[in-house]
């Protein structure tokens, strides 16, 4: 097997053993950063009150930044796939009921994080097969990884940092342009570290924390953020 060829397979290799059970697996080739320390980037404390992101025994939760803005390659799909991976909570079935939620429609979600919102899902049955969802998971984060591309270029950030990141975040809200537009239009003007201080006003930093940080890292990575003068 070629290189290029065990990318899109690559999660298949860290398979779900048991109801729920994971294993964790290194991402190939070029590694993401490795999770910051500090959790909440230095630029934005003196400008507002971010808590820190914790686990319930008090630890801090990692939070993944960037290493540099090197090109896209071919490692930063594998990348995002292993950051999912160990982000999102595996559901053996169906996980959640569809109901409306302001413009959206949400669906029962299974696996690491497909929506139930298809035939092809919903037939397979409450409880789905393994390989079901491994396939489900490889197409998720492929078209989410698409998406980023697309994303990065049109605020000028077409680097394997911001690709991977978007593509983690659109596996998890859908569509971050469409979730956060005020935020992506901060981002298309440029103003990056206003954008990423602008995520911590949402009620995503209250649901999942570390998720929100690593954007916010990720963005005041690319933006070279610093503090406020005193």
């Amino acid at each position: 097997m070629t290189k290029k060829a065990g990318i899109v397979p690559f999660m298949v290799l860290c398979a779900v053993l048991g109801a729920g059970g994971m294993v964790t697996c290194a991402a190939p080739g070029q590694a993401y950063a490795q999770a910051n320390k500090n959790n909440v980037p230095d630029f934005l404390k003196p400008r507002v009150a971010v808590p820190a992101c914790k686990t319930p025994d008090g630890k801090l939760k990692p939070v993944y930044g960037c290493a540099g803005a090197g090109p896209v390659t071919e490692m930063t799909l594998a990348a995002a796939q292993k950051i999912i991976y160990d982000r999102e909570t595996f559901h053996r079935c169906q996980h959640g009921r569809q109901q409306q939620a302001g413009n959206y429609n949400r669906y029962p979600t299974v696996g690491w994080g497909t929506y139930v919102d298809t035939d092809e899902e919903e037939k397979a049955g409450k409880c789905p097969p393994m390989q079901a969802m491994q396939n489900w998971f490889i197409r998720d984060v492929t078209h989410s990884y698409k998406r980023a591309h697309a994303q990065a270029k049109a605020i000028n950030m077409d680097n394997d940092c911001m690709v991977r990141t978007l593509t983690v975040v659109n596996h998890q809200l859908g569509d971050f342009p469409r979730k956060y537009p005020d935020t992506w239009k901060k981002l298309q003007q440029g103003q990056t570290c206003s954008a990423a201080e602008n995520l911590l006003a949402w009620s995503w930093y209250q649901q999942t924390c570390e998720r929100t940080l690593d954007m916010v890292v990720a963005l005041s990575d690319a933006g070279k953020c610093v503090p406020a003068k005193n």
